[in-house]
């Protein structure tokens, strides 16, 4: 537009000076004829003796001259008038004449201020014009030939002339008056835009400032991170040494090891060898012992042998024979003697082989002893050294995690960094494209002046090219007029008019261009046609501006060309739009229920894109919700999400796409609309085709309506109504049956007369009369033109019956407040704050007893909020009769093994907290008496005394916590109990996966992304599940504390928290190492604090 605009002031500047020229040329010509009368005057020196010849033919021809009696002295007075001015003028116009030259061409062509002409110029050139004609007649009025009509003629040429010119003078003075104003108007633009220029600058020279500011803050970014890039290098050098020493100390502890070892089982070898000696000694003896055994025995029987023969002896002996014997006694004394002391050394040797074996024995047992205390020492420094080793390990897994967590943090640096980088970048290059866009105006400005002169000087070149033209023809009718004044002073019998023909301007009127910019076109073929004008412009501008004719007829066809391919382009892009939207309609059938909402929306695609926007977004959600396995299916609706995402870049400015519930009052207002109009020919019997299909209209646009929440009573009731209409009046129609008219049913029996009204048709005057003849649909409204199928189902009139009565209530506001008319804007506002206060209104359901009201105000303070689901739930039971809420004290209300949100709402606490008394008596219980007990939730209590303990809770008895087993015990209990997992089972699986991508230690707390995310997904859940994780983790983290008294590490509580909670290791650790430090607050009964009356038990 602003291009066009441009155009236009240039056009009109251009037009304005070829006026000026075309005035400019007038005068001169005007000059010129002036000048050849003077000549003819001098020529002629006839003075007053031809005057006096001419009144005396003038006397002679009577009555019928009188005209010309009172003519003569006049044009005698003009041409002595005249001659004095032509005398000048003449004078002027040679040197004039004489002095152009193409010096002063090219400067009239460089100057801007066009020539102008006076008025007075021109009046004394329209009155100059016929003076040599005046003058030849009068030089010829001596001749027999010269009549009245001749001079008649020249008169009426004077006047038209001066007619003509004063016509040309108003005109001129007009278009130099618009010249002025739009000059003034530039005069103001160009200081508007200097002005501009200088913001611009100004802007510019900030930018810098702030440039370099950004690259002195992006340098010390840079500084502090070399520094901390330096900073840690030195501590991964300080770790590196650390961990070198480390290795060392390990190696030395290991070959410390390898020696004891070494020791070990050489003592291990010398124990084997001192066994063996002591047993080859053992052996020795035991075999000594039987010799000696033998060798005792032998010398028994000998003794025994000699006593014996001593014996003998001595009874046979002689005294013959008692030398012989003494001798032999003797013999037998001495071996006796020398056996004894053979006996009494063996017996020596023998106590030496004891006293030996006995020696040995005892150094057995010391050696046995030493070797005993060297081994206890040996596996206590094994053992020591295991523990350095250990501790070893672990500063090895400390200082590995302080590493990871150092490398962490530096790689978040370094992303942040670069992130700050890729930011300040991303800054510069919209600060150098901001500067090569001012180039590119700056460009585009002198790209535009040069234009704009080289278009000047085309247009001046045209204009002198069209002076000289005109410029010949002048010389060729004076050349003409010269002749005609040689052959008139010759001849008597021609007569010689000169016929003034006025230079006026051809303006033509501008047709329509197959450029010109429509509504309807998108953004590519606006853009095409732009460029194709311009194109033609500057390729019009050069063919004017280049004079060959070959140039002239190859462009004349090349645009021949180009308009009828770009006329195919349009058409076939056009066509091709109109294909596109003909494949939506093409359902396939499996998607024959979204038919209506498809066809519907294509119908009022021109007349409202709102309503079509909508009814394919309906369409779109509903078909996904039927089928989107299929591949036809699938392709259909990828195809309507693409109109979609077009017609929301088409209409990105308007809030009905924007705000949900400007679109639904927007979509109610227009289906209300379609309601009353065909309620009211509905009730004046006017039933045709425009009818049945306003009304299914209204019905399917009430079904979109669902898109924004549900639907109130008087919108159900509409929907029924206008569906049913629809299907019995087209039932009717089609079986040659005359429909009853809305009004016609009974009220007690049948539809009870809907009495809906939008609000259109409250603030119309209720005077309109019914007899007018059947209503005119509105210009939004659809057309009889609907084609129904042939198998719509009938329906009987009986149903309407249960169709409740329409509420009135604003009807009757807006009948009362006829003082004053509201906008529709007015009453869009008014209708969203009427249909939020209808649903606060219906939420708060005053049914409920006193006591039910009271347990709903507690649990709506404790939770603050629900999710639509469960509203809707409850609303459906509440509905149906299905479940109805019982009291506290009186039939089923049990605790355990029921939802959590229904265990607080039967025994909630009384300060506010969402959670179950029995839960946080247990918790307090464990907390005051059991966080030193040994075994604490790992010893399990009796079930005996669980299941008393569970069933005098949900019979709502008072129970006595006294042991601490047993509280931990029911506390497990309930936790394994809950139908419902505690993270809920939509939730479960987003925690689950959260937390199994922490790549954090077992040991540490989480400091990873993972305790965030965990954290926003926490607060997604409800108030109740919130608060009993809160409680058990953080009473899980107190036990922790005194891990060193009740002895239960994180491993082993991790393990009973996973079986009743019924959660992962991940999961578990992450929530006891990262639970957030909130106070618990101990429970108190109500008779403590506050009173609730004597049925209250806790």
């Amino acid at each position: 537009m602003e291009h066009t605009g441009d155009y236009r002031t240039f056009s009109s500047m251009s037009w304005l000076a070829k006026v000026s020229h075309i005035a400019g040329r007038a005068e001169d010509l005007l000059n010129q004829i002036d000048q050849n009368a003077a000549v003819a005057l001098r020529n002629t020196k006839k003075g007053v003796s031809k005057t006096d010849s001419v009144m005396s033919l003038i006397d002679i021809k009577g009555q019928g001259t009188n005209k010309l009696e009172k003519l003569r002295p006049e044009t005698v007075e003009a041409t002595t008038k005249k001659h004095v001015r032509t005398d000048h003028t003449s004078s002027v116009s040679s040197r004039i004449h004489n002095k152009k030259k193409d010096d002063e061409l090219i400067a009239y062509l460089n100057n801007s201020n066009e020539p102008t002409s006076s008025r007075c110029s021109s009046v004394a050139s329209c009155f100059s014009a016929p003076n040599p004609q005046v003058a030849n007649a009068f030089g010829t009025m001596s001749e027999p030939y010269t009549t009245e009509e001749y001079l008649k003629a020249q008169h009426s040429d004077a006047l038209k002339c001066l007619s003509i010119k004063e016509s040309q003078m108003a005109v001129t003075c007009v278009r130099l008056q618009e010249a002025e104003e739009a000059i003034m108007k530039k005069d103001i633009q160009i200081a508007e835009l200097d002005k501009e220029l200088k913001l611009m600058k100004r802007k510019l020279e900030a930018e810098d400032d702030g440039i370099a500011n950004d690259r002195s803050s992006l340098k010390k970014l840079q500084r502090e991170h070399n520094r901390e890039k330096e900073e840690f290098e030195k501590r991964e050098q300080d770790y590196v040494k650390r961990l070198e020493s480390a290795n060392n100390e390990n190696s030395e502890t290991e070959k410390e090891l390898q020696r004891l070892r070494a020791k070990i089982l050489e003592m291990e070898m010398n124990e084997q060898n001192l066994v063996e000696e002591i047993r080859l000694a053992k052996y020795n003896l035991k075999a000594n012992k039987h010799e000696f055994d033998e060798y005792k025995q032998r010398a028994q029987k000998i003794l025994s042998a000699k006593e014996n023969l001593l014996t003998s002896l001595k009874e046979n002996s002689s005294g013959s024979d008692g030398v012989a014997n003494s001798v032999e006694l003797e013999e037998l004394r001495c071996e006796f003697d020398l056996l004894k002391d053979d006996l009494q050394q063996s017996q020596f040797v023998i106590y030496n082989l004891k006293g030996d074996i006995q020696e040995l024995e005892n150094r057995l047992h010391d050696e046995q002893r030493v070797s005993g205390v060297q081994r206890e020492n040996l596996l206590k420094q094994i053992h020591h050294h295991l523990s350095q080793t250990n501790q070893y390990k672990e500063q090895m897994e400390r200082i590995q995690l302080e590493y990871d967590l150092l490398k962490a943090e530096m790689h978040r640096q370094e992303e942040a960094v670069e992130r700050k980088l890729a930011e300040k970048d991303i800054e510069l290059t919209k600060l150098m494209e901001e500067k090569k866009a001012s180039k590119r105006y700056e460009i585009g400005e002198m790209e535009q002046k040069i234009l704009f002169l080289s278009e000047k000087l085309i247009s001046k070149q045209a204009v002198i090219e069209r002076i000289e033209s005109e410029k010949r023809s002048l010389e060729l009718r004076l050349e003409r007029a010269e002749h005609t004044c040689k052959n008139t002073e010759t001849s008597s019998i021609k007569t010689v008019a000169i016929e003034m023909r006025g230079n006026g301007v051809n303006t033509n009127d501008q047709s329509y261009s197959l450029f010109t910019v429509s509504h309807s076109d998108n953004m590519f073929i606006r853009t095409a046609k732009f460029a194709f004008y311009i194109f033609d412009h500057v390729g019009l501008r050069l063919a004017i501006f280049m004079r060959n004719p070959m140039f002239r007829f190859i462009f004349f066809m090349y645009c021949i060309l180009l308009h009828a391919w770009i006329k195919l382009f349009i058409t076939e892009i056009t066509y091709s739009h109109l294909e596109s939207m003909a494949s939506v309609t093409q359902i396939p059938q499996s998607l024959r229920s979204i038919a209506h909402y498809v066809k519907i929306g294509a119908e009022n695609a021109d007349r409202d894109p709102i309503v079509h926007y909508w009814c394919l977004f309906y369409a779109v959600q509903t078909g996904m919700n039927i089928d989107k396995k299929s591949a036809e299916a699938l392709q259909y609706l990828t195809s309507l999400l693409s109109i979609l995402e077009d017609m929301k870049k088409k209409l990105s400015g308007q809030e009905a796409l924007t705000q949900d519930l400007v679109a639904q009052a927007h979509i109610e207002n227009f289906a209300m609309k379609l309601f009353d109009y065909a309620d009211k020919n509905d009730r004046q019997s006017n039933f045709t085709k425009g009818v049945v299909r306003a009304f299914y209209t209204a019905g399917h646009l009430i079904d979109v309506l669902t898109l924004f929440g549900e639907l109130d009573e008087n919108l159900i009731a509409i929907r029924k109504y206008a569906k049913w209409k629809a299907t019995y009046i087209h039932s009717c129609m089609k079986n040659g049956e005359i429909p009853k008219p809305g009004s016609g049913f009974n009220q007690d029996d049948n539809l009870k007369d809907f009495n809906m009204r939008i609000p259109q048709t409250e603030m119309r005057k209720e005077s309109q009369s019914t007899t007018d003849g059947p209503t005119q649909p509105p210009p939004n409204s659809l057309g009889p033109s609907y084609i129904y199928s042939d198998s719509a189902p009938t329906v009987e009139t009986c149903e309407a019956s249960h169709i409740p009565e329409a509420k009135r209530s604003s009807q009757e506001v807006s009948e009362n407040s006829d003082s004053g008319r509201l906008t529709l804007d007015d009453y869009m506002e008014a209708q969203k704050y009427a249909k939020y206060a209808e649903k606060r209104a219906k939420t708060k359901r005053e049914d409920y007893s006193p006591l039910e009201t009271k347990e709903r105000s507690k649990k709506v303070i404790m939770f603050g909020r629900k999710s639509k689901s469960k509203i809707k739930n409850k609303k459906e039971q509440h509905t149906k009769g299905e479940v109805l809420v019982v009291s506290p004290f009186t039939g089923e209300h049990a605790i355990f093994a029921v939802p959590l949100s229904l265990a607080v709402l039967r025994m909630g606490s009384h300060d506010g907290i969402p959670l179950p008394v029995i839960v946080r008596q247990c918790i307090d219980c464990i907390n005051e008496k059991g966080l030193c007990v040994e075994g604490i939730h790992r010893i399990s209590a009796p079930k005996a005394n669980l299941d008393k303990l569970e069933k005098a809770v949900n019979s709502r008895y008072s129970i006595q916590l006294e042991d601490i087993h047993d509280a931990s015990g029911l506390l497990k209990r309930f936790l394994r109990q809950l139908p419902e997992h505690i993270l809920t089972n939509e939730k479960r699986p987003i925690f689950e996966k959260i937390a199994a991508n922490c790549p954090c230690g077992t040991l540490s707390p989480c400091r990873c992304l993972v305790a965030d995310m965990l954290k926003a997904q926490l607060i997604s859940l409800p108030g109740e599940n919130y608060m009993l994780l809160a409680y058990i983790f953080i009473h899980s983290q107190m036990i922790l504390q005194n891990s060193d008294k009740n002895k239960m590490g994180m491993a082993a509580l991790g393990l009973i928290l996973q079986a009743a909670l019924n959660v992962s290791q991940p999961l578990v650790r992450i929530f006891l190492l990262n639970a957030s430090d909130i106070i618990l607050m101990k429970y108190h009964s109500p008779s403590v604090s506050i009173s609730f009356g004597r049925n209250c038990i806790f």
